[in-house]
Protein backbone atom coordinates (compact mmCIF):
# COMPACT_ATOMS: atom_id res chain seq x y z
CA UNK A 1 0.00 0.00 0.00
CA UNK A 2 1.53 3.61 -0.82
CA UNK A 3 0.72 6.55 0.66
CA UNK A 4 -0.52 9.96 -1.02
CA UNK A 5 -0.36 13.39 1.50
CA UNK A 6 -1.88 16.16 0.64
CA UNK A 7 -2.76 19.81 1.99
CA UNK A 8 -6.10 21.86 1.15
CA UNK A 9 -5.37 25.42 0.86
CA UNK A 10 -8.48 26.69 2.67
CA UNK A 11 -7.25 30.43 3.94
CA UNK A 12 -4.22 32.41 3.45
CA UNK A 13 -5.04 35.71 5.69
CA UNK A 14 -7.75 36.82 7.94
CA UNK A 15 -7.82 39.70 6.07
CA UNK A 16 -9.39 37.90 3.40
CA UNK A 17 -12.75 37.18 5.20
CA UNK A 18 -13.51 40.83 6.45
CA UNK A 19 -16.59 42.49 4.70
CA UNK A 20 -16.63 38.51 3.08
CA UNK A 21 -18.08 36.11 5.30
CA UNK A 22 -18.39 35.22 9.21
CA UNK A 23 -15.21 33.63 9.76
CA UNK A 24 -13.80 36.02 12.27
CA UNK A 25 -16.75 36.48 14.17
CA UNK A 26 -17.23 32.95 14.58
CA UNK A 27 -13.81 32.46 15.06
CA UNK A 28 -13.36 35.33 17.93
CA UNK A 29 -16.73 33.94 19.31
CA UNK A 30 -15.69 29.93 19.30
CA UNK A 31 -12.52 30.29 20.90
CA UNK A 32 -13.82 32.73 23.50
CA UNK A 33 -16.21 29.95 24.58
CA UNK A 34 -13.39 27.06 24.48
CA UNK A 35 -11.13 29.36 26.99
CA UNK A 36 -14.15 30.26 29.44
CA UNK A 37 -14.93 26.98 29.36
CA UNK A 38 -11.79 24.92 29.85
CA UNK A 39 -11.79 23.59 26.40
CA UNK A 40 -8.45 24.89 25.56
CA UNK A 41 -6.20 26.96 28.26
CA UNK A 42 -7.31 30.76 28.59
CA UNK A 43 -3.52 31.76 27.46
CA UNK A 44 -4.08 29.36 23.70
CA UNK A 45 -7.39 31.47 23.80
CA UNK A 46 -6.10 34.45 23.85
CA UNK A 47 -3.00 33.79 21.27
CA UNK A 48 -5.84 32.37 19.27
CA UNK A 49 -7.83 35.62 19.22
CA UNK A 50 -4.81 37.85 18.83
CA UNK A 51 -3.92 36.10 15.83
CA UNK A 52 -6.48 37.82 13.36
CA UNK A 53 -4.45 41.02 13.84
CA UNK A 54 -1.40 39.54 14.06
CA UNK A 55 -0.68 36.96 11.65
CA UNK A 56 -1.40 34.95 8.70
CA UNK A 57 -4.28 31.75 8.62
CA UNK A 58 -1.58 29.40 5.63
CA UNK A 59 1.55 28.22 6.96
CA UNK A 60 2.09 26.74 3.54
CA UNK A 61 5.78 27.70 4.59
CA UNK A 62 6.47 25.37 7.06
CA UNK A 63 4.11 22.29 6.42
CA UNK A 64 6.68 22.68 3.06
CA UNK A 65 9.70 22.73 5.03
CA UNK A 66 8.91 19.87 7.21
CA UNK A 67 7.69 17.72 4.09
CA UNK A 68 10.91 18.17 2.23
CA UNK A 69 12.94 17.46 5.59
CA UNK A 70 10.81 14.26 5.56
CA UNK A 71 10.65 13.19 1.58
CA UNK A 72 7.10 13.93 1.24
CA UNK A 73 6.11 14.56 -2.39
CA UNK A 74 3.01 16.57 -1.27
CA UNK A 75 -0.09 18.09 -3.17
CA UNK A 76 -1.38 21.34 -2.06
CA UNK A 77 -4.48 22.15 -3.55
CA UNK A 78 -5.46 26.07 -4.06
CA UNK A 79 -9.05 27.93 -4.47
CA UNK A 80 -9.96 29.73 -7.81
CA UNK A 81 -13.22 30.12 -6.86
CA UNK A 82 -15.03 31.72 -3.58
CA UNK A 83 -16.98 29.91 -1.18
CA UNK A 84 -17.82 28.07 2.44
CA UNK A 85 -15.46 30.85 3.76
CA UNK A 86 -13.07 30.18 1.00
CA UNK A 87 -12.83 33.77 0.50
CA UNK A 88 -9.07 34.89 -0.94
CA UNK A 89 -8.82 36.41 -4.86
CA UNK A 90 -7.37 34.62 -7.74
CA UNK A 91 -4.33 37.30 -7.37
CA UNK A 92 -3.74 35.56 -4.05
CA UNK A 93 -4.24 32.18 -4.80
CA UNK A 94 -1.70 33.02 -8.11
CA UNK A 95 1.06 33.63 -5.54
CA UNK A 96 0.16 30.77 -3.83
CA UNK A 97 0.27 28.35 -6.41
CA UNK A 98 3.72 30.08 -7.31
CA UNK A 99 5.08 30.27 -4.16
CA UNK A 100 4.51 26.04 -4.25
CA UNK A 101 5.55 25.46 -6.96
CA UNK A 102 8.81 27.35 -6.71
CA UNK A 103 8.89 25.18 -3.42
CA UNK A 104 9.24 21.84 -5.25
CA UNK A 105 5.48 20.97 -4.70
CA UNK A 106 2.57 19.87 -6.99
CA UNK A 107 -0.64 21.86 -6.99
CA UNK A 108 -3.89 21.19 -7.91
CA UNK A 109 -7.68 23.16 -7.57
CA UNK A 110 -9.57 22.84 -4.33
CA UNK A 111 -12.97 23.07 -5.81
CA UNK A 112 -15.75 25.16 -5.22
CA UNK A 113 -18.11 24.22 -8.51
CA UNK A 114 -19.42 20.29 -8.33
CA UNK A 115 -22.37 20.40 -10.29
CA UNK A 116 -21.50 22.97 -13.00
CA UNK A 117 -19.80 21.89 -15.41
CA UNK A 118 -19.46 25.54 -16.92
CA UNK A 119 -18.19 26.26 -13.44
CA UNK A 120 -16.19 23.49 -12.89
CA UNK A 121 -14.56 24.17 -16.22
CA UNK A 122 -13.61 27.89 -15.29
CA UNK A 123 -11.76 26.88 -12.59
CA UNK A 124 -10.08 24.49 -14.58
CA UNK A 125 -8.60 27.28 -16.68
CA UNK A 126 -8.27 30.20 -14.40
CA UNK A 127 -6.02 27.11 -12.38
CA UNK A 128 -4.23 26.66 -16.46
CA UNK A 129 -3.40 30.22 -16.95
CA UNK A 130 -1.69 30.90 -13.43
CA UNK A 131 0.30 27.57 -12.74
CA UNK A 132 2.80 25.80 -15.10
CA UNK A 133 1.19 24.49 -17.89
CA UNK A 134 2.98 21.28 -18.40
CA UNK A 135 2.31 20.00 -14.84
CA UNK A 136 -0.53 16.99 -14.74
CA UNK A 137 -3.15 18.13 -11.90
CA UNK A 138 -5.83 17.27 -10.32
CA UNK A 139 -9.05 18.73 -7.91
CA UNK A 140 -10.51 18.17 -4.69
CA UNK A 141 -13.35 19.61 -3.69
CA UNK A 142 -14.11 21.86 -0.81
CA UNK A 143 -15.55 20.22 2.02
CA UNK A 144 -15.30 16.95 -0.07
CA UNK A 145 -18.71 17.94 -2.18
CA UNK A 146 -19.23 15.85 -5.16
CA UNK A 147 -22.55 14.26 -6.61
CA UNK A 148 -22.85 11.14 -8.68
CA UNK A 149 -22.10 13.14 -11.61
CA UNK A 150 -19.50 15.43 -10.40
CA UNK A 151 -16.28 12.63 -11.25
CA UNK A 152 -17.53 12.42 -14.51
CA UNK A 153 -17.78 16.64 -15.08
CA UNK A 154 -14.48 16.95 -13.67
CA UNK A 155 -13.14 14.52 -15.82
CA UNK A 156 -14.27 16.04 -19.18
CA UNK A 157 -13.34 20.11 -17.83
CA UNK A 158 -9.73 18.01 -18.31
CA UNK A 159 -8.50 17.19 -14.87
CA UNK A 160 -6.09 14.05 -14.40
CA UNK A 161 -7.50 13.16 -11.37
CA UNK A 162 -10.00 14.23 -8.40
CA UNK A 163 -9.77 13.35 -4.67
CA UNK A 164 -13.16 14.04 -3.10
CA UNK A 165 -14.82 11.08 -2.31
CA UNK A 166 -14.62 9.98 1.39
CA UNK A 167 -13.61 6.49 2.01
CA UNK A 168 -11.44 3.49 2.27
CA UNK A 169 -11.68 2.40 -1.62
CA UNK A 170 -9.25 1.98 -4.10
CA UNK A 171 -8.30 4.35 -7.15
CA UNK A 172 -10.67 3.87 -9.94
CA UNK A 173 -11.06 5.62 -13.41
CA UNK A 174 -13.81 7.64 -14.68
CA UNK A 175 -13.36 8.53 -18.27
CA UNK A 176 -9.91 10.13 -18.67
CA UNK A 177 -9.51 10.78 -14.99
CA UNK A 178 -8.76 8.76 -11.73
CA UNK A 179 -10.50 8.58 -8.84
CA UNK A 180 -8.53 8.72 -5.24
CA UNK A 181 -10.66 8.76 -2.52
CA UNK A 182 -9.58 10.23 0.91
CA UNK A 183 -8.74 7.93 3.25
CA UNK A 184 -7.46 9.81 6.20
CA UNK A 185 -8.77 13.79 7.06
CA UNK A 186 -7.14 15.56 9.87
CA UNK A 187 -10.37 17.42 10.60
CA UNK A 188 -12.14 13.57 11.36
CA UNK A 189 -9.55 12.52 13.70
CA UNK A 190 -8.62 15.60 15.90
CA UNK A 191 -10.90 18.18 17.33
CA UNK A 192 -9.73 22.32 17.80
CA UNK A 193 -10.28 21.91 21.63
CA UNK A 194 -8.30 19.08 23.24
CA UNK A 195 -7.32 16.24 21.93
CA UNK A 196 -6.14 12.62 23.79
CA UNK A 197 -3.07 12.75 21.50
CA UNK A 198 -2.43 9.27 22.02
CA UNK A 199 -6.19 7.89 21.44
CA UNK A 200 -5.65 9.83 18.03
CA UNK A 201 -2.60 8.24 17.29
CA UNK A 202 -4.03 4.71 17.73
CA UNK A 203 -7.28 5.75 15.32
CA UNK A 204 -4.67 6.63 12.74
CA UNK A 205 -2.96 3.61 12.80
CA UNK A 206 -6.07 1.55 13.08
CA UNK A 207 -7.05 2.83 9.39
CA UNK A 208 -4.10 2.39 8.07
CA UNK A 209 -3.92 -1.29 9.39
CA UNK A 210 -7.99 -0.98 7.94
CA UNK A 211 -6.38 -0.30 4.87
CA UNK A 212 -3.45 -2.70 4.64
CA UNK A 213 -6.39 -5.47 5.46
CA UNK A 214 -8.87 -4.59 2.69
CA UNK A 215 -5.49 -4.51 0.10
CA UNK A 216 -5.78 -0.86 -1.33
CA UNK A 217 -3.44 -0.26 -3.26
CA UNK A 218 -3.01 4.04 -2.68
CA UNK A 219 -4.10 5.28 0.72
CA UNK A 220 -4.97 8.80 0.40
CA UNK A 221 -4.33 11.33 3.79
CA UNK A 222 -5.57 15.08 4.04
CA UNK A 223 -4.00 17.65 6.04
CA UNK A 224 -4.88 21.39 6.58
CA UNK A 225 -1.99 23.62 5.85
CA UNK A 226 -3.93 26.40 8.72
CA UNK A 227 -3.41 23.66 11.43
CA UNK A 228 0.29 23.73 11.53
CA UNK A 229 0.91 26.05 13.73
CA UNK A 230 1.68 27.03 17.11
CA UNK A 231 -2.35 27.68 17.20
CA UNK A 232 -2.98 23.95 17.19
CA UNK A 233 -0.22 22.33 19.06
CA UNK A 234 -1.99 19.02 18.94
CA UNK A 235 -2.25 18.92 14.88
CA UNK A 236 0.91 19.54 14.10
CA UNK A 237 2.42 17.28 16.75
CA UNK A 238 0.36 14.97 15.35
CA UNK A 239 1.49 15.86 11.94
CA UNK A 240 5.05 15.64 12.72
CA UNK A 241 4.22 11.74 14.20
CA UNK A 242 2.23 10.79 11.57
CA UNK A 243 5.05 12.11 8.32
CA UNK A 244 7.76 10.23 10.83
CA UNK A 245 5.56 7.01 11.12
CA UNK A 246 4.80 6.83 6.90
CA UNK A 247 8.61 7.54 6.18
CA UNK A 248 9.75 4.96 8.60
CA UNK A 249 7.20 2.34 7.30
CA UNK A 250 5.40 3.32 4.04
CA UNK A 251 6.20 3.81 0.73
CA UNK A 252 5.02 7.60 -0.14
CA UNK A 253 3.96 8.61 -3.45
CA UNK A 254 2.46 11.25 -5.33
CA UNK A 255 -0.90 11.52 -7.31
CA UNK A 256 1.20 12.56 -10.87
CA UNK A 257 3.15 9.38 -10.22
CA UNK A 258 0.12 6.78 -9.23
CA UNK A 259 -2.25 8.46 -12.28
CA UNK A 260 0.36 7.17 -14.79
CA UNK A 261 1.09 3.79 -12.90
CA UNK A 262 -2.92 3.39 -12.86
CA UNK A 263 -3.40 3.94 -16.45
CA UNK A 264 -0.76 1.99 -17.51
CA UNK A 265 -2.98 -1.26 -15.09
CA UNK A 266 0.79 -1.18 -12.63
CA UNK A 267 -1.58 -0.49 -9.22
CA UNK A 268 0.02 -3.37 -7.03
CA UNK A 269 0.70 -2.60 -3.47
Amino acid sequence: MKVILSHDVDHITFAEHVAKDLYIPKWLAKNAYYGLAGKISPALARRRMTAVVTSRLHHVTELMETDRRFGIPSTFFVGMANGLSMSYGLAAAAKMVRLIQDGGFAVGVHGVAYTDEVAIRAEFDRFRAVSRRDAVFGIRNHYLRMRAETPALQARAGYAFDSSEYGLRDPYVVGQMVEFPVCLMDTYLLSICRNDTEDVKRRTLAVLEQGLKLGLSYFTIIFHDCYYSGLFPEHQAWYDWLVRYLRDNYEITDFASAVVALKAGHCGA
